[in-house]
């Protein structure tokens, strides 16, 4: 897994709360609600973490095995920088 570090695209408008968070793509209109987990990695991307230390922070929060958390943050991550929601650093 890569130590990357994403910030949410200046296009990108988040809400963040009650277990859950949405995007709002201002340059498509498009939204998207995300789960717990999902608006969790979110802010922690926010919180200029990197890949790795998000997975290790969801391996401790949610109890999954490091390489289960890393295959999902990377999957989640990767979704959201091919719809353009994320750039890297």
């Amino acid at each position: 897994m890569d130590s990357e570090i994403f910030a949410l695209s200046n296009q990108v408008k988040a809400s963040f709360g009650d277990g859950n968070a949405i995007l709002l793509d201002a340059k498509t209109g498009q939204y998207y609600m995300l789960n717990a987990v999902g608006s969790r990695i979110c802010s922690l991307v926010a919180g200029g973490l990197s890949e790795n230390r998000i997975a290790d922070m969801l391996t401790s929060q949610y109890g999954v095995s490091g390489s289960q958390a890393e295959r999902d943050v990377s999957a989640f991550l990767g979704q959201l920088l091919n719809k353009g929601l994320l750039t890297k650093k």
